[in-house]
């Protein structure tokens, strides 16, 4: 972590980060880049061997043998383009928060137990067909859970209606049942509405609406579910999406760095 420029560590064996100047010389961000890159480096030129040679986060910082560096698995972010326009301030923050999201990227490659880059790529591939087929569940559950809330309205109120619907059936005279009809023409209206509906979704047997009642809370708690699912699957999507985009920009800048090193070399 960073401070006012300063460089602080916090290792397992603590509560409260310990600074960068009391670890000594090779703690600093000049010594930690420095590394990095040399690892970085040899795992560009090495890049068909794969990735079983990843640099530890320990030796990427040079920390103490028994320590272990925290590197706050949740908090990966994507490295961002360091640009000269946005003044040395900007890319001086920049090279640090990069440095900093390649070292928990290649960390969490370790994490994973990959052993190269097309195995990072295929376990996204896995977490999408995840993701989608939880989504299609959800989706399955929240049709039926509108259905069942649909048909529960109906009944209510068909039910609703079933006094009037008794006592029109009570009167003799045809000039009754037509006045009747007239006082209480809304509630034949929807009535008529919910015996429609029964009869175009073939329902000869209304269920009652207590039974209802559970299959939509049965179904709701079945929709919570797998929302909480979903998110899951969708936060594990997007975490391997940015360890792939990370270490491929880390391969990508360093393989750069190696072109633009042999073309200056053999310039002299």
């Amino acid at each position: 972590m960073q401070s006012r420029g300063r460089l602080s560590y916090l290792t397992s064996d603590r509560a409260k980060p310990i600074t960068a100047r009391r670890l000594g010389d090779g703690f600093d961000l000049t010594a930690i880049s420095a590394v990095f890159e040399q690892k970085s480096r040899q795992l560009a030129q090495n890049g068909e061997q794969g990735i079983s040679s990843l640099p530890s986060i320990l030796e990427l910082l040079q920390a103490a043998k028994t320590s272990k560096i925290n590197t706050y698995h949740d908090s990966i972010s994507r490295m961002v383009d360091v640009t000269h326009d946005k003044g040395a301030g900007f890319e001086h923050w920049a090279k640090v928060f990069n440095l900093k999201q390649s070292a928990k990227s290649l960390a969490e490659l370790e994490r994973y137990g990959f052993k190269s880059l097309e195995d990072l790529q295929i376990a996204l591939t896995g977490a999408r067909v995840k993701e989608s087929e939880y989504r299609e569940k959800l989706k399955g559950v929240e049709s039926e859970l509108r259905d069942k809330k649909e048909l529960q309205k109906q009944v209510l109120e068909y039910t609703n209606t079933r006094s009037i619907r008794d006592e029109y059936l009570t009167l003799k005279s045809d000039r009754a049942r037509e006045k009747f009809r007239k006082q209480h023409e809304s509630e034949f209206i929807i009535m008529k509405s919910a015996q429609k509906y029964f009869k175009e979704h073939g329902i000869t047997k209304i269920p009652s609406y207590k039974t209802l009642q559970s299959e939509v809370e049965r179904l709701t708690s079945q929709q919570n579910e797998l929302y909480a699912e979903l998110k899951e699957k969708r936060c594990e999507v997007k975490r391997l999406q940015t360890i792939v985009d990370n270490i491929s920009k880390t391969l990508h800048n360093n393989q750069e760095k190696i072109k633009s090193h042999d073309k200056n070399k053999s310039h002299e």
